[in-house]
């Protein structure tokens, strides 16, 4: 048994693996990375809840003062005006939440389909692996197989079982 088509088949396999291995640690990686994304994504948005949350206890305790200081009860046009700010402040934090969860969602499935199609890349990988190295493997024995028609020294094509 010739040595060479052994280390050409054993090389394709090593290689085959190691491309696997790099497309599926890859895939992990961009997974873990839209994870951490998404935190840091989250962590934003609470943030800038937070900060919309003060500007709306800062406004409203600033109307409420206005109304004390203006000898106005709070009740009628004063306490609708009130109620008014304190809603679309609700709303603003609303879009906000929203906003940060579609857009943590999207980071999310992109990690999801970056892993997906790292699966899909090592099969890919596996089979023509498997491809290649078979190839290698019956270009070499298909001569010495019986009933294989090869050229003969003569040019002419003949059965290796019957001879030249």
């Amino acid at each position: 048994m010739a040595v060479l088509p052994v280390i050409a088949a054993v090389a394709a396999v090593a290689g085959t693996a190691v491309s696997v291995i790099g497309s599926l640690q890859a895939g992990s990686a961009q997974k873990k990375a839209s994870e951490r994304q998404a935190a840091y994504e989250a962590e934003q948005a609470r943030i800038r809840e937070d900060q919309e949350r003060r500007k709306a206890k800062a406004l409203l305790g600033r109307q409420r003062a206005a109304v004390g200081a203006s000898g106005v009860t709070m009740e009628g046009s004063p306490l609708l005006t009130l109620m008014d700010t304190a809603t679309e402040y609700e709303k603003d934090l609303l879009n906000i939440r929203r906003g940060a969860q579609y857009q943590i969602g999207e980071t999310l499935a992109a990690g999801e389909q970056a892993q997906t199609a790292s699966y899909y890349r090592a099969g890919s990988t596996v089979l023509t692996g498997l491809g290649q190295t078979a190839s290698t493997l019956y270009d070499f024995y298909r001569p010495n197989m019986p009933g294989t028609k090869v050229k003969s020294p003569r040019g002419r094509y003949s059965s290796l079982g019957s001879g030249y």
